[in-house]
């Protein structure tokens, strides 16, 4: 779809500029969305396979070259590239516990969780949100030089390829 020019409720040009450009996505087991807007896409999508009527292993999807078991997964990244782990600047995954693409491991967990990822300067922040304890690999585009879990500032653990964020949480929150 173009950019919508039609009446949104309101009165004069203001009302209809800067809309974003929404796009329809379709493919096997999945439907989405793509929102351009301000230089930024946002790929949004439904895993028909995830949606509580199957378990387990049932809901493992590829979509759009993103594999995952997530209901719902989201990826931001620059306008006019690909969505790819290596420009992606965002994340949003809703009952999940992967998420991989271009042989990278973005989000590993053993149980399903809720998590929004950004990156923005030198700081990560992440809101994770499942299971009381969690143990969780997340993949950012950019090495953080600091941490903020759940809004709470958190030491910065990683793994030994030193670009692998290791999340522990406890029944408390973060460690």
């Amino acid at each position: 779809m173009e950019t919508f020019t039609g009446s949104s409720g309101a009165s004069g040009a203001a009302a209809r500029t800067n809309l974003p450009l929404i796009e329809r996505l379709e493919g096997v087991n999945y439907i989405g969305v793509r929102i351009t807007q301000e230089g930024k896409t946002t790929d949004v999508y439904f895993n028909l396979l995830a949606d509580g009527r199957l378990m387990h292993r049932n809901s493992n999807n590829t979509i759009n070259g993103w594999e995952t078991d997530a209901y719902i997964m989201a990826v931001t990244y620059p306008e006019k590239q690909a969505g790819t782990p290596l420009n992606a600047t965002e994340y949003f995954i809703s009952n999940g516990s992967y998420l991989r693409k271009d042989d990278k491991i973005i989000l590993h967990s053993l149980s399903k969780v809720f998590m929004h990822a950004k990156t923005e300067g030198n700081t990560a922040e992440v809101i994770l949100q499942g299971q009381p304890t969690m143990h969780v690999s997340l993949l950012l585009k950019d090495k953080p030089a600091r941490l903020l879990l759940n809004s709470r500032n958190t030491k910065l653990q990683l793994k030994a390829d030193n670009k692998t964020m290791v999340l522990d949480i406890n029944g408390q929150g973060a460690l």
